[in-house]
């Protein structure tokens, strides 16, 4: 199968130089090549949408299918269903037929489930893909799964475009001689991935496609738009950061207050026990398609940690790493938040507490001042104490379960570029050399799978 971006260069919707950005853009922002196509303003949701259905073979569900969709087809899909699959139906197509839309195609066994529902035959289950952006959009929309912060816009406001970086970015070199595989270029020519030529689809499987996408097509036109929204929902659900915070009622506890600063909860990472006990392998990377070693061993210096860090295979990999180096080696951070930025917030990305209170996913507003705005211009740390903190740090330090201590924020950057945040709780007075060994580690290595990508 072709990959998506080979597949757009090759129908020149999309130049060569777009598409190496949106995956380095990948690396840090996460979410799908695509989505990230989107957002560099490269692609619409419509095209992409046809993009992917050539790739997968399958019909794409466009912006006038969601529009027409069978609201009361959508009401006997459970949630659990709609969650577990990723999938939101759309339309009846002639007879029993019903036409549903995923990320990727279904497998079996989430077939056999919509099957039961509908009463119909496995066969008779019609799967279309669409963009991630509009499939998770309409799962909330229709079902309230709530999207992840990444994949919402500040309000009224876009996403700045990811930063340009030179071919030949630097990258802190490591001695350990397999960090990465060598790639032998001739001069003078780009770095490429040789991969193997794909076979055009079928001429039956272009008549079959072209067949069920005129079905969905002809069932949109005669369904009648829907005269109320699913559940009851408002059609944009925008960033909420810790600025829109309401002031928290009097009495109210601290557990309380931590409810009302928070959307939904962000992953914890699981790292290892005190008594040695390994780091549990990263799952599947639904941004890379890629795997953590499940060899990794447990470091037990601050240089084995970093070095580990450094040879990251993926994104979330080398965040798991950075928060458990942090909680091993540094002891008198209490709390510590990676945050990506994207355009004028920072979104919580990975954590761990030592304090009972689990932190929830939270975006910090960057263009209201404070303690991360300023170690993003400086590119350098920057720290306060409880009693001198700005109104939006008092609240990340709260959020991060603390009030007291220091709040210091470490920057994560790529050529000279801060792309990610460490903030961290911190006892009064204590250094921060542990976390700030750490983000350079993290740097190198977001940069070095940043040019693997774009190879």
């Amino acid at each position: 199968m072709a990959r998506l971006g080979e597949l757009l260069i090759s129908a020149r919707l999309i130049e060569p130089e777009k598409v190496e950005q949106a995956l380095r853009a990948q690396v840090v922002w996460g979410g799908r090549l695509g989505t990230n196509l989107i957002e560099l303003g490269c692609i619409d949701l419509d095209g992409l949408s046809r993009a992917l259905g050539r790739q997968h073979g399958l019909p794409a569900a466009l912006a006038r299918h969601f529009d027409k969709a069978d609201i009361a087809l959508q009401r006997e899909l459970s949630p659990d269903i709609a969650k577990m699959y990723s999938v939101v139906p759309l339309l009846k197509i002639s007879g029993s037929r019903v036409a549903v839309v995923a990320l990727d195609p279904l497998p079996e066994d989430a077939i056999a489930a919509l099957a039961d529902v509908y009463f119909c035959r496995p066969a008779d289950i019609v799967v279309s893909v669409a963009a991630e952006m509009r499939v998770r959009y309409h799962l909330e929309r229709v079902y309230g799964i709530q999207r992840h912060t990444r994949f919402l816009r500040s309000r009224g406001k876009t996403i700045t475009p990811f930063p340009q970086f030179d071919a030949d970015f630097a990258i802190e070199s490591d001695s350990v001689s397999d960090v990465s595989i060598p790639i032998i270029v001739e001069p003078g020519q780009p770095p490429r991935l040789k991969r193997a030529p794909t076979a055009p689809p079928a001429e039956a499987q272009i008549e079959e496609l072209a067949a069920l996408s005129a079905l969905i097509d002809e069932a949109s036109d005669t369904q009648a738009a829907p005269s109320e929204e699913p559940g009851g929902r408002e059609r944009r659900t925008y960033v909420k950061t810790l600025a829109d915070a309401q002031p928290p009622e009097p009495g109210i506890t601290d557990s309380q207050r931590q409810a009302q600063l928070a959307r939904i909860a962000i992953k914890r990472v699981a790292v290892g026990d005190k008594d040695g006990t390994p780091i549990p392998p990263s799952k599947k990377d639904a941004g890379t398609g890629e795997r953590a070693a499940i060899t990794d061993a447990v470091p037990s210096t601050l240089v084995e940690a970093t070095r580990g860090i450094r040879r990251g295979t993926h994104r979330d990999r080398v965040a798991e790493l950075v928060i458990d180096a942090i909680q091993r080696f540094q002891t008198r951070v209490d709390a510590a938040l990676l945050l990506v930025i994207r355009g004028t917030v920072a979104i919580g990305w990975k954590h761990f507490s030592r304090v009972p209170l689990v932190p929830h996913e939270l975006a910090v507003p960057l263009d209201q001042g404070g303690l991360l705005p300023a170690a993003i211009e400086r590119n350098a740390t920057a720290r306060a104490t409880c009693g001198n903190l700005a109104d939006i740090d008092d609240l990340l330090l709260r959020k991060l379960g603390k009030d007291g201590g220091d709040l210091a924020v470490v920057p994560i950057s790529i050529a000279d570029r801060v792309m990610c945040v460490i903030a961290t709780a911190v006892e009064p007075g204590a250094p921060v050399a542990v976390v700030e060994s750490v983000a350079t580690a993290a740097g190198s290595a977001f940069a070095r799978l940043m040019r693997n990508a774009s190879r």
